[in-house]
């Protein structure tokens, strides 16, 4: 049952990436700051972010109502690398900085955009998540770098936090904002490993000696 809980729990990091996707072109456009010509032309996706917007966001205008948003994305990334860490990997070090740059940067991330716009705890709480989003990116690389190094079977996982991180660039060159720009590949990152944790993946051992276990002698 603890198992179930856990992985449950993991998953929701899966749902709220989804959201951050979501979110990125609406925000973007909704700064309206240089935003790329590709996110303004998702007809689609700003229809249904406005039809929302219009009938729930009273008087929050469309930016601040939908970055409002934004903390369930951090709260996700939380979720499924806590869970991860639990079921799969409670012998890697690495993920406490990153637990705590995600966390930090949530607090953040809520008094930025819930307090009121202009408030000195709206810039501060900016201020903090700008300041976090490279601690998160450098904590993301390490952690990734500290799974790499577990069971050969599973180092896979170490590789996919490292690729989606560094795919961060790319994600913020096409998108011209932040903090999507950058938490989403993050984010996709612990996603999976979230869903290994859930199909019950392990990565206890290290490499050497995994690889030590193959050439122990058999007894017949």
């Amino acid at each position: 049952m603890e198992r179930r809980v856990f992985a449950f729990v993991g998953l929701l990091s899966v749902p709220t990436t989804v959201l951050l996707v979501f979110l990125t072109p609406v925000q973007a456009t909704a700064a309206d700051e240089g935003t790329p010509t590709w996110m303004r032309d998702l007809d689609g996706v700003h229809s249904l972010a406005d039809r929302v917007w219009l009938g729930y966001g009273g008087s929050l205008d469309r930016y601040q109502f939908w970055g409002r948003w934004t903390v369930l994305g951090y709260l996700g990334a939380i979720a499924g690398l806590w869970a991860f860490h639990r079921l799969s990997a409670p012998a890697v070090r690495g993920s406490r900085l990153l637990l705590i740059a995600l966390c930090v940067a949530a607090v953040g991330d809520t008094g930025a955009y819930w307090s009121p716009d202009g408030s000195v705890a709206s810039h501060a709480g900016g201020s903090i998540e700008f300041f976090m989003l490279p601690v998160i990116f450098a904590s993301a690389l390490w952690y990734g770098w500290m799974l790499r190094g577990r069971a050969h079977r599973s180092r896979w996982l170490g590789w996919a936090l490292i690729g989606a991180t560094l795919f961060v660039p790319v994600s913020m060159t096409a998108t011209s904002y932040w903090p999507h720009g950058l938490l989403v590949p993050i984010a996709a990152g612990i996603s999976i490993l979230a869903v290994a944790a859930a199909a019950g993946l392990q990565m206890d051992r290290p490499v050497a000696f995994a690889d030590a276990a193959h050439q122990i002698p058999q007894v017949q």
